[in-house]
């Protein structure tokens, strides 16, 4: 089961080689100024490759830090898509965590050779290597944990409903404020298209400059994203010496590169443009009605909001990590959003507005915690009214082991029929058994009580069956 993850693993990183590899051959056909040979162009294919794998490259005198965001996303989603699906899948848990451990290392063993072996001379630094592997293992932990059967049976089995709520949450907030940042990375550049325009016409005035200089804004497309995300926040991000945050811009030299010209200039950003920073807000509002509408206490709500909300601060401090970068060397040593201040703009923008949202909803009709009742939880009066009947009931004398144990266990559909005094038989009781593994944990409790309910009515009917003289 593992060594077909492991395969898999390897199939990845050679088919991301071969993509790459690729689109650098297509680039220079249609770039006549490229040369004659193929083969400067190929190193260059697998450099971007290996950038790709957020190794820095080495040019020169330059070192490359900053990754295409696009290529290292599609490299990821492909691993950890195929970490633990396939056509012979590991089972349980253990091989499912081999299999991801082992995808993880066989990937980052393929890169690093291929780089070493194909790539420029000297292009990379083999004590880099461990980027390449982090990346591989955290592709193959969320693989794992989103589409493996058993980790994700044991999350939703044995941890509590507000928990997954807010994981549910944050993931979906961070992935919100993703969209917010392409919105606002969207309407930058439609104001400034006119700009763009012109500057690839001086940067790359061919016709195959322009699809390469095309293939570079793609590539580093995301990267810009994390930055708009960033400006939303009002964090800013920072171009060299230069930062841009909506309040304040101080300017700086940016690179010929047409995806700049999106960067605010010293002018500020139009009063329209400022209103895209109230796009956090809205998604704290939606965390919050989200929690509102799954949980059941205001406490849970509550807790999940707050979960949600930090965790959506660490994910996006993570993809501003990975996105941050630059060119060692030069001026523009560093681009990027400050992912501490990222994060923690992050946590309280959502975590405002979804306690408020998820504190208030259903004001005096949601009970601020569950009621405990005899080792069980109940979320309102009408359940422990019904807790207190079928405890009332249960004091009926015992009945047969046999029929005991086919009502606990559900293991037939009928457990059995009690005759009355008249030779009529009594109503059925049937036992429903619904696995509780495959239940929500916070309705889980429902089915259990049920089960109660059922019991309770069969020791009732065997009580009123003896207590009948003419029995």
């Amino acid at each position: 089961m593992a060594l077909s993850a492991a395969v898999r693993a390897v199939v990845t990183a050679v088919s991301g080689l071969v993509l790459v590899v690729g689109l650098a051959l297509l680039v220079w056909a249609v770039t006549p100024a490229s040369g004659s040979s193929p083969v400067p162009v190929l190193r260059g294919g697998v450099a971007a490759f290996a950038a790709g794998n957020l190794l820095p490259v080495i040019i020169g005198e330059f070192v490359l830090t900053l990754p295409p965001l696009l290529l290292t996303v599609l490299f990821a989603g492909l691993l950890g898509a195929g970490a633990v699906r396939g056509r012979v899948a590991p089972q349980g848990l253990v091989e499912e965590t081999v299999a991801a451990l082992l995808a993880a290392v066989c990937y980052a063993a393929v890169v690093v050779l291929a780089v070493v072996l194909v790539g420029p001379p000297g292009a990379v630094r083999i004590s880099d290597s461990w980027r390449v592997a982090a990346l591989a293992l955290a592709a193959t932990i969320v693989g794992t944990l989103v589409r493996g059967h058993a980790w994700r049976m044991l999350w939703r089995d044995r941890v509590v409903g507000w928990l997954q709520v807010g994981v549910r949450c944050g993931a979906a907030g961070a992935c919100a404020l993703v969209t917010v940042g392409a919105a606002v990375l969207i309407l930058a550049l439609a104001l400034s298209f006119g700009e763009a325009t012109a500057l690839a016409g001086v940067a790359a005035p061919t016709a195959g400059d322009g699809f390469g200089m095309a293939l570079l804004g793609l590539a580093f497309l995301p990267n810009a994203v994390i930055a708009a995300a960033g400006f939303a926040t009002g964090v800013g991000f920072g171009v060299g010496p230069g930062t841009y945050s909506p309040l304040v811009v101080n300017e700086s030299e940016l690179p010929a590169v047409p995806l700049l010209a999106a960067v605010p200039n010293s002018a500020g950003v139009p009063l329209p443009g400022l209103l895209f920073v109230l796009g956090p807000l809205a998604v704290g509002v939606l965390m919050g009605a989200a929690a509102a509408r799954r949980l059941d206490t205001r406490l849970d709500r509550m807790l999940a909001a707050i979960l949600g909300a930090v965790l959506a601060g660490g994910l996006m401090a993570g993809l501003a990590v990975v996105a941050a970068g630059g060119v060692q060397g030069s001026v523009w040593a560093h681009l990027g959003v400050p992912p501490g201040l990222f994060a923690a703009a992050v946590a309280v923008e959502l975590a405002l507005p979804a306690l408020a949202v998820a504190g208030v909803a259903g004001w005096s009709k949601v009970p601020w915690r569950r009621a405990a009742a005899d080792g069980d939880t109940v979320t309102s009066e009408h359940d422990a009214d019904a807790d207190e009947s079928a405890e009332a009931a249960a004091t009926g004398p015992e009945v047969d082991e046999a029929t005991e144990e086919a009502v606990a266990t559900g293991s037939v559909d009928e457990a059995a029929a009690v005759e009355h005094g008249d030779g009529s038989a009594a109503p059925t009781v049937t036992a429903v058994a619904v696995p509780s593994r495959t239940l929500d944990p916070g309705r889980a409790w429902l089915y259990r009580r049920f089960s109660v309910a059922a019991r309770a009515h069969l020791l009732a009917r065997q009580s009123e069956t003896e207590a009948d003289p003419s029995d």
